[in-house]
């Protein structure tokens, strides 16, 4: 390992004092309009996304075949820190196998969550996977090549980290998706489920990079609703979007579907299903007046709803 287990973890721990307050490691939206290094190599932004979708392929059966005992959000930090890295080097410059890069992500992604893999068993899931995604023909993984593997990820981990500046702290939105599991709708249980999903084809994009996770968190819940055609009222006169903060705005989450559905929209240019990204296509709106909850006539004093809204 580079560094101590417990000083990457407390390195990852989320943002500093308010939760609202936006953290160093946030990109500009200059940052967001100029070229990624890929893009500036001559790769096109198509081109890149359907890398990118490649890559979260791989590590996705790795994490669902090889580690599904280890926790779901390792897959995700994985891809946080892939982004990190392809703002700082082209694809097209990797010293490394594109696969190999991501799997070294879902390595590091694992020290952060106090779940750290065995190097060996990783090598060795990264070997047949990479065998069958390549389409080539299966052999046995020598002593000597699972020791290059080894070295390899061990390398590639020490190059992420210097290009990122050992820059850790990773605040996924899932956690904010899953804090409207209490909100006062009959629906809110297939909303939420839908918007992780969402949540999910979100990480095809730097939307990490660039947006606080709770804007992108609201985002993946409205296409949910646009989606299943659902319709999330007011509370107390209060929108479903500040339900997580009050300085929540609807140009916050807006922004977000749409560079989701740009990802929807670039896919369904591909005349094959595989080429497509795993989350569901998003629908128009629903045509249906936004009415308020009416507030119940004999309030308590102790209406936890009330106090989270009022």
């Amino acid at each position: 390992f580079f560094f101590k287990q417990k000083t990457a973890y407390e390195i990852s721990l989320g943002l500093v004092g308010s939760e609202m307050c936006i953290r160093d490691s946030f990109m500009t939206v200059e940052d967001w309009k100029s070229p990624s290094p890929s893009v500036a190599d001559g790769l096109t932004p198509d081109m890149e996304l359907r890398l990118v979708l490649d890559i979260k392929e791989f590590i996705t059966d790795i994490c669902n075949t090889d580690f599904s005992k280890y926790p779901e959000v390792i897959l995700f930090k994985g891809m946080f820190l892939l982004h990190k890295f392809l703002r700082k080097v082209s694809i097209k410059k990797f010293k490394w196998d594109k696969y190999l890069v991501g799997a070294t992500c879902i390595f590091l992604a694992a020290k952060l969550e106090d779940s750290p893999l065995k190097l060996g068993d990783l090598s060795k899931a990264y070997y047949k996977h990479e065998i069958k995604k390549k389409g080539l023909p299966i052999k046995p993984l020598t002593e000597k090549k699972n020791g290059d593997l080894q070295s390899d990820i061990c390398k590639c981990e020490s190059e992420l980290l210097r290009e990122i500046g050992f820059d850790l702290e990773i605040d996924l939105p899932h956690k904010y998706i899953n804090k409207f599991k209490d909100y006062p709708s009959p629906d809110i249980g297939e909303i939420i489920s839908t918007s992780l999903s969402f949540c999910s084809d979100s990480f095809l994009l730097p939307l990490c990079l660039y947006y606080h996770p709770m804007h992108i968190a609201c985002g993946c819940i409205f296409m949910a609703t646009l989606y299943k055609k659902k319709y999330l009222a007011d509370v107390y006169g209060v929108p479903w979007f500040k339900y997580l903060h009050p300085d929540i705005g609807i140009e916050n989450y807006t922004e977000i579907t749409d560079h989701l559905k740009m990802i929807y929209k670039t896919f369904e240019k591909d005349s094959t299903k595989q080429a497509r990204p795993p989350g569901p296509k998003p629908t128009a709106p629903p045509k249906q007046a936004a009415q308020s909850v009416e507030p119940p006539k004999e309030e308590k004093k102790d209406n936890k709803l009330q106090q989270v809204f009022l």
